[in-house]
């Protein structure tokens, strides 16, 4: 028996010491050899996992016009921006899903995960990397569409407006009845924007303007007294506007807000005891409504008036669909792959210099430019992101380890670390020679910064639609010899050029112009039989404030930007009001105001916005350049 069980037993042991063991080395081969067939690649993704602010618009003093949600008198921002394709996990899981979603559970060392906020790391074959390079730039081609949105206002009679649309709609039947209406009085002011689809961009131009409109009466025991209570006008027009297209360009549905508001008269009223107050009279004008139409025609919407007569203010509307940028073959990412042969065992210790990848990058955010009403608390813009390197010192040394000979930091005498700004190597020379190549690759590649120039040309309304009229709204160089053609001959000029450089991965802002400091307000105090009034004082700028974000597409095509622009003339000398405690002042200022997520092509000049209103266009152009010193 004890035989015969031996003698069962030992083929068994046989078939197990003969397949077992030989069969699982050759499946770690063949794994190890898949694995060394895989590659690496750095994906900048900033333009894609940034987000984009709503804005809203400003508005009126004819607050009863507008929803409770809506009460931001000098415009503001969403508090939470919206992200076109989610934020970099929500990237990762969207990519895992649509690009051989099998390959990254089956392949041994395949995967992808984020450095940053704004970069992915990938490893996979070839074959699949290039589809996800496609599946990127096919995915920054498509969340990129660029509108172009116009606000006109017109005043006419019902009979006058149904003359001007297509029988039972609201779209424009010809276009040449509404190019005759720009030269009449019947013309209002007129805005217009360029911005991405699907967010909501803003612009004002008219003025502001503060009075005294009403006394706070104070008494207590023995003593009273008043305080006055300055108001701020807002007469221009205003709009922000949301557009989304069509899959094929051809049709859009708009969101659009815009008002309309014109200062007919302020009258001055003695309220005794030297409280002088002032009554404004505005005729006003509102739409908000969400409609669809085809894109490059005009639809007219009739607008609520105070008027009192048969005309009504008309807001036309037109979206055009701005020419898409060729970004689809763009998104190649940066290689990180790296000699993998095993190193031989003569090791030598370098240092190499990383402060400039991981120094902090600190953001500023832009003032903003408005005249102060009393008691007004202006709403809170959303904080700033906290300081951040272009790379996190861990990720350095990570990145290092995994792409560059991973099995030589596992041999003895080896070691890898960074501290104050300094990398310390110990490897092969082939090795150290690799880590000083890759460094320098990241700096070419990720530490740069973009200089943002706006200017404010003032030409006639003609000159001014002729020039926007460009299909992708840039400025040629014929445009920028006839604006500079008319500026010599006295029909054109230029209101401020102003200039902000801006780090990669930060938001900058510059304010330039004249400040002037007044006495705006009292703040008035009453106990007893005393009482007393104390100045309050305010500043407001004559100038510009340019305040950026901005993001490099892949292939460093164009720049993605978060635009704040503010341009303010203030009245002089400023206009005086006498209180029972003083004097104060009551200033006046022209504005024009674009904030919005648009795209601006490197090294060309951008249409940005425009503003027209009595014969007269201003254009907002904004031109984006690269450092030069790029490394």
């Amino acid at each position: 028996m004890p035989q015969r069980f031996v003698l069962l037993l030992v083929p068994g042991l046989l078939a197990a010491l003969l397949f077992a063991p030989l069969g699982a080395p050759q499946a770690v081969a063949d794994e190890k050899e898949k694995a060394d067939a895989l590659v690496t690649r750095l994906f900048d993704i900033g333009a894609l996992t940034a987000g984009r602010p709503d804005f809203l618009r400003t508005l009126s003093m004819s607050a009863e016009l507008y929803a409770e949600d809506e009460q931001t008198l000098f415009g503001a921002e969403a508090e939470e921006p919206w992200y076109p394709v989610g934020q970099v996990d929500e990237l990762i899981e969207l990519i895992k899903s649509h690009v051989r979603a099998d390959s990254w559970e089956s392949t041994l060392g395949a995967g992808i995960r984020s450095s940053s906020e704004d970069r992915l790391i990938v490893r996979c074959f070839p074959d699949v990397m290039d589809t996800v390079a496609t599946y990127l730039g096919a995915l920054q081609q498509r969340v990129m569409r660029r509108v172009c949105v116009e606000v006109e206002t017109f005043r006419l009679t019902r009979s006058g407006l149904q003359a001007l649309l297509a029988e039972g709609s609201t779209t424009l039947a010809d276009a040449g009845k509404l190019e005759a209406l720009r030269g009449s009085a019947a013309a209002g002011p007129s805005v217009s924007l360029v911005a991405y689809e699907h967010n909501r961009a803003a612009v004002f131009s008219g003025t502001q303007r503060a009075y005294v409109g009403d006394y706070d009466v104070e008494v207590a025991w023995g003593a009273n007294t008043s305080d006055p209570i300055v108001y701020v006008d807002n007469a221009g027009l205003s709009a922000d506007v949301s557009a989304t297209l069509s899959p094929d360009s051809t049709s859009a549905v708009v969101q659009v807000g815009a008002s309309l508001s014109r200062l007919l008269d302020m009258k001055a009223v003695d309220t005794g005891e030297g409280r002088v107050i002032e009554l404004p009279e505005n005729a006003i004008a509102h739409v908000q409504s969400r409609i669809d139409l085809p894109v490059g025609r005009w639809a007219l919407l009739e607008g609520q008036s105070a008027d009192q007569d048969e005309h009504t203010w008309t807001f036309a509307i037109r979206v055009t669909a701005l020419p898409t940028t060729d970004l689809a073959a763009a998104a190649r990412g940066i290689a990180l792959d790296a000699p993998a042969e095993r190193p031989a065992r003569t090791f030598e210790l370098r240092t190499f210099d990383i402060g400039m990848l991981v120094q902090n990058v600190q953001s500023r955010l832009g003032e903003d430019l408005i005249l102060m009403p009393s008691n007004f608390t202006p709403p809170e813009p959303p904080e700033l992101p906290e300081p951040a390197p272009i790379f996190a010192v861990e990720t350095i040394v990570d990145l290092l380890r995994e792409t560059i000979v991973p099995a030589s930091w596992e041999l003895r005498g080896t070691f890898l670390d960074a501290r104050n700004g300094q990398l310390y190597a110990r490897n092969t020379p082939a090795v150290l020679d690799a880590i000083g190549s890759r460094l320098a690759t990241l700096r070419r590649e990720f530490i740069w910064s973009t200089v943002t120039s706006s200017e404010i040309v003032e030409v006639s309304d003609a000159l001014g639609r002729r020039l926007q009229a460009a299909p992708d709204r840039v400025l040629t160089a014929a445009g920028a010899a006839e604006i500079e053609a008319a500026v010599k001959a006295g029909e054109a000029r230029r209101l401020g050029l102003t200039r902000v450089a801006t780090m990669r991965g930060g938001r900058n802002a510059v304010t330039s112009g004249r400040r002037r400091a007044y006495i705006s307000d009292y703040e008035v105090e009453i106990a007893g039989e005393s009482t007393i009034a104390n100045p309050v004082i305010q500043r407001c700028l004559s100038g510009t404030v340019l305040d950026v974000r901005p993001n490099l597409t892949a292939g460093g095509q164009a720049a993605e930007t978060v635009l704040r622009f503010a341009r303010t003339e203030v009245k002089t000398p400023l206009r005086k009001v006498l209180t029972p405690h003083g004097e104060l002042s009551v200033p006046e200022m022209e504005m024009f105001r674009l904030r919005a997520a648009l795209q601006v092509p490197l090294g060309k000049t951008l249409i940005a916005g425009s503003a027209g209103k009595g014969g007269l266009r201003r254009l907002l152009l904004v031109t984006t350049r690269l450092r030069s010193s790029r490394r």
